[in-house]
This record gives structure tokens, sequence and C-alpha cells, in this order.
């Protein structure tokens, strides 16, 4: 909502609805613009074929750092640089860019686009239900 509008900062008072209390309720209406805010972010899936073998990746990496010549507090600096340099790697191998938007649903499911159709074309409460069970 724009400031300069009339309708901006006006509020209303509802004393109908203070109940028991002396405080009388204040309504303010707040418009908020909608707006497409793109937020992503990288993930390997729990438990996918990709988490597997990017944490195969992560133990042949270090199994393959020779360990035998830390002497001196460079070479552990070394040995560190190597692990990061595994990680990263195997990170940017695995990763998936995932956009999040107000429509994005990592729960639904099958049951749940069967549940929600079935309570359009009927209207049956009990559809409903079992959608919402399904969430």
């Amino acid at each position: 909502m724009n400031p300069n509008n009339l309708g901006f900062n006006k509020h209303t008072l509802n004393p109908d609805i203070c109940l028991p209390s002396d405080h009388v309720p204040l309504i303010i209406k707040v418009g908020i613009k909608e707006e497409n805010v793109d937020i992503t972010f990288k993930v390997i899936k729990k438990d996918s074929e990709e988490e597997e073998v990017f944490i195969r990746d992560i133990v042949k990496g270090i199994r393959n750092i020779n360990t035998s010549e830390l002497k001196n507090q460079s070479d552990i600096q070394r040995y560190t640089v190597a692990l990061e340099t595994i990680f990263k790697d195997a990170w940017s191998t695995h990763f998936m860019t995932k956009r999040i938007t107000k429509h994005s649903k990592e729960w639904w499911n099958e049951q749940c686009t069967v549940c929600i159709n079935k309570y359009h074309e009927t209207g049956d409460i009990n559809s409903w239900k079992a959608f919402k069970s399904a969430m």
C-alpha cells in the first residue's frame, strides 16, 4: 500500500469485541504487496543415491590422503586444506539447487492429489479430512 494513499495508516476501534477487558481492539489494515522473492538453497536429499555417492567420495578422498608425514604445524595445515578440498569437491559434484516459492510443497504426494480432487468434485467433508491427514 502506498503511504501517500488516503487509506494508508487508517485504523478502527472495535469496542464491541473488548469482552470483559477495558482495552479496545485496534484494527489496522496493512497492505502487503505480493512479490516473488527468489530463494534458492543447495541440498543433497537425505537417504538418496546422491547422498550415498557424496559420502563415498568423501571417504575415498580421506583414505587417499597420506597422513604418515604429519610432523609439524604446516603438515597439519596442508592436511586440513586437503580435507576441505575433498568436502568442497564432493559437495559441488552432488548438490542440487532447489528453489522455494509460495507454491513449494515438498510434502505433497499422490494421496493428497486424490483426496483434494475428490473433495473438489463431491464436497465430501471426509475427503477433506483424508486430505488433511495425508499432509
